[in-house]
């Protein structure tokens, strides 16, 4: 076990610094950073002695090592578009991020766990047609439509929950909704398929041909067993959640680090984009690292050399 950590977690570091590299990459591939940076009046001047101040006239690899160095210190650069330090911006923004994402994932969840479940039970009737139709549609419909349409149902028409912003403990319903609908689909259907591979077991038909209630045959030896691909892909869809959801953020004016980068990409405040994205990426590794760990806990067969 403590092998297989410290393996998952090189690896881990392997991949933040590649994303770091391709971060900073990026910003000199869409042309000069002075020039990207700079106010379109400024004059050449003062470009020039821009490219300077930053050390953007040094050679490429010794700026990357420069700014690798910086994010281990903890500095991940100044906001021109705020006029303060990314990081605590970033992390101002990160709570209201994860607060939706848990919310949604959670709603998801809920939903998406029953109808898997009852549908596998039932497969190959009109319940289970119905279900999967609706889960369907559900992954199908993009996200922002489905926003605005219960912006317009429940806020415009019926007046009963905010339209945007964070003010309220009403105003994370909405957008908690939106985001959780289309996670439900896939969740649905990930559930259907791993219950219809578990109820086809030998150790599920002894159960049965014991004499145990189908309800017991499902939620004891069942249910447990086909948790694991959920579980998997519910660890892979909270990273990305809590790398921003950026449309919905957008849609309900969420104060999270979606909309925050958002802001950053129209006011060119490149910083703020790449501590997103080097942020996303830590939460993303992070989440994939604990799911793994987590393995062992739902499925005691399973083990790590």
């Amino acid at each position: 076990m403590g092998s297989y950590v410290l393996s998952r977690l090189a690896q881990a570091v392997v991949v933040l610094l590649a994303v770091a590299f391709i971060t900073f990459l990026l910003l000199h591939l869409s042309g000069d950073p002075a020039l990207l940076l700079m106010p379109p009046d400024a004059t050449r001047a003062q470009v020039i002695e821009f490219r300077t101040q930053m050390g953007f006239d040094r050679p490429f690899f010794e700026q990357f090592f420069q700014f690798l160095g910086r994010i281990l210190s903890g500095d991940l650069g100044y906001s021109w578009r705020f006029q303060e330090p990314v990081l605590p911006l970033v992390l101002e923004r990160l709570p209201a991020t994860a607060l939706l994402a848990v919310t949604a994932l959670i709603f998801s969840l809920i939903i998406a766990i029953p109808v898997g479940v009852i549908s596998a039970v039932k497969r190959d009737t009109p319940i289970d047609n119905a279900s999967m139709v609706l889960a369907l549609l559900g992954q199908s419909i993009p996200g922002f439509w489905i926003g605005i349409m219960l912006i317009f149902l429940f806020s415009v028409k019926l007046g009963w929950l905010p339209t945007s912003g964070w003010e309220t403990p009403q105003s994370i319903i909405l957008p908690a909704v939106t985001l959780g609908l289309a996670l439900v689909g896939r969740n649905a259907r990930l559930v259907r398929s791993s219950m219809l591979e578990v109820l086809g077991e030998d150790y599920v038909k002894a159960a049965r041909a014991k004499g145990l209630s189908e309800w017991r045959v499902v939620n004891h030896h069942a249910l447990k067993n086909a948790l694991l691909p959920v579980v998997t892909v519910v660890g892979l869809e909270l990273g990305i959640l809590l790398g921003g959801t950026v449309v919905i953020e957008v849609v309900f004016a969420w104060p999270g680090i979606g909309m925050l980068s958002v802001q950053a990409v129209t006011g060119r405040d490149y910083p703020i984009v790449q501590a997103v994205i080097l942020l996303s990426a830590v939460l993303f590794t992070l989440t994939n690292l604990a799911v793994d760990l987590l393995y062992t806990r739902i499925d005691p067969r399973i083990g790590y050399k």
